[in-house]
């Protein structure tokens, strides 16, 4: 199935859904407990629309946009996804490389299947770094002088996962 076929983001879960082992795309598509807050955030997403405006000039449209004062060609963002490589293997440098071609800038997350380093190596120009403080501040530290030398612009600070959340789905799944 070519993801042009895919008319809508529900059309990509179900598509995922046929594609992936259970267990992994439970570990994605899934939340934390009873998922109460997942679906809430579904919700509020859900509330978002588009204003249609009519009968405006719109022969020239630009979405480009300053994020933290430099230019990205779209207001969007690649989030750090932990552990992408369970849906595909070496899925953080495939994001990379459409961050670059894309002008956009790409997170990369702790949980990466793959290194700082590696990511550097794509050089997608906005790269960032998301990071998880451990309890281990030496590990804290490493992670960043990694991305400092690596030319990560932006460190993204994960402090909500003291410790981790008891994902049902997965206990489910063994």
């Amino acid at each position: 199935m070519k993801i042009e076929s895919i008319p809508s983001v529900r059309g990509m879960r179900l598509a995922a859904k046929s594609r992936l082992p259970k267990a992994v795309f439970d570990f994605i598509d899934g939340g934390s407990d009873d998922e109460s807050t997942l679906a809430r955030n579904t919700g509020d997403f859900a509330d978002y629309t588009f204003a249609p405006r009519v009968l405006r000039d719109v022969s020239e449209r630009r979405i480009d946009r300053a994020i933290f004062g430099r230019k990205s060609s779209a207001p969007i963002i690649i989030a750090a996804t932990g552990l992408a490589a369970l849906a595909r293997p070496g899925a953080e440098l495939l994001l990379a490389k459409v961050a670059k071609a894309h002008d956009i800038p790409f997170t990369l997350s702790t949980a990466a299947s793959c290194s700082i380093e590696d990511i550097a190596g794509v050089d997608p120009e906005r790269r960032w770094f998301q990071l998880y403080v451990f309890k281990n501040r030496e590990v804290t530290r490493d992670l960043m002088r990694r991305a400092a030398a690596s030319g990560y612009e932006a460190l993204a600070v994960t402090a909500d996962v003291p410790v981790l959340g008891k994902r049902e789905r997965d206990v489910i799944n063994g």
